[in-house]
């Protein structure tokens, strides 16, 4: 693709499809209505497509869409069937330039879909409006997510990001080496953790009236019952300091807990 520098010179780059530091999409300096740009910190749907000629002398067309908003029209010789501008299966490549000035250091890309045939106005609208349609479905399936983990086990010791109980570090430390060798739990202490998962049994065995202690003859039980879970509650903040200090093992830290510790003590 040619491409204009600073002295009005053409130079050939290896991108069939680019996007201008404007935000236009488009190639050999042909990038579009202003209206069909591509912004920084938001989702768009790019969409680019080629009708290849069946004669090298003819001319091909690239048509460019920005969330189904018409872009850039560019008609080249170049574009012909089984050159560069077709699509070869063995090397297709996105985003990636054997020019590092030209390689995207900043783009997030949610999904990707090649059609084998042209694209018009038409076909533009309806993509836009089945890729709607898929990220709302993604969005509830998110939000499904999100409330499945609200119910777990220990949800209430992750605050806003609740993890499956496997993934605690209290449980993953019982199974040994070959869970935390190599990570942050390897040569560290599980104790904070340990403590945190215990008192949450001995909180909810007690709020939720296990059947277990209910029968009179329990009550030496659950009255014992009572008075662990009342020591472990009133340890809890220290255990919880004693987390972050193992999370972060830094002098700040460890003055910290010191002065938690002396004045819960």
């Amino acid at each position: 693709m040619p491409q204009g520098n600073a002295r009005g010179r053409l130079k050939q780059s290896d991108g069939e499809a680019l996007i201008s530091p404007a935000g236009g999409v488009g190639v050999m300096g042909y990038f579009g209505d202003a209206k069909a740009r591509v912004r920084a910190d938001r989702w768009v749907r790019v969409a680019v497509s080629v009708k290849c000629s069946g004669d090298s002398k003819q001319k091909g067309e690239m048509l460019t869409f920005v969330d189904a908003v018409p872009g850039a029209v560019v008609k080249s010789e170049a574009m012909s069937a089984n050159g560069r501008f077709a699509i070869d299966p063995a090397a297709l490549f996105v985003f990636s330039s054997s020019q590092p000035a030209m390689m995207a250091r900043t783009v997030a890309v949610r999904t990707i879909r090649v059609e084998a045939k042209a694209s018009d106005d038409k076909d533009a609208k309806a993509g836009l409006a089945r890729d709607r349609v898929l990220s709302m479905f993604n969005a509830q399936r998110e939000r499904e997510v999100d409330e499945q983990r609200k119910g777990l086990s220990l949800a209430s010791l992750f605050g806003a990001k609740p993890r499956p109980m496997w993934a605690a570090p209290a449980l993953v430390a019982t199974f040994g080496d070959p869970f935390i060798e190599g990570t942050m739990f390897e040569g560290s202490s599980c104790l904070a953790w340990s403590f945190q998962v215990v008192n949450l049994i001995f909180q909810r065995m007690l709020s939720d009236q296990c059947s277990l202690f209910q029968a009179p003859a329990a009550l030496p039980t659950r009255m014992a019952l009572g008075d662990v879970a009342h020591i472990f509650e009133k340890s809890a903040p220290v255990f919880k300091d004693m987390a972050r200090l193992l999370k972060t093992p830094n002098n700040a830290q460890v003055s910290l807990f010191i002065r938690s510790l002396l004045h819960r003590c």
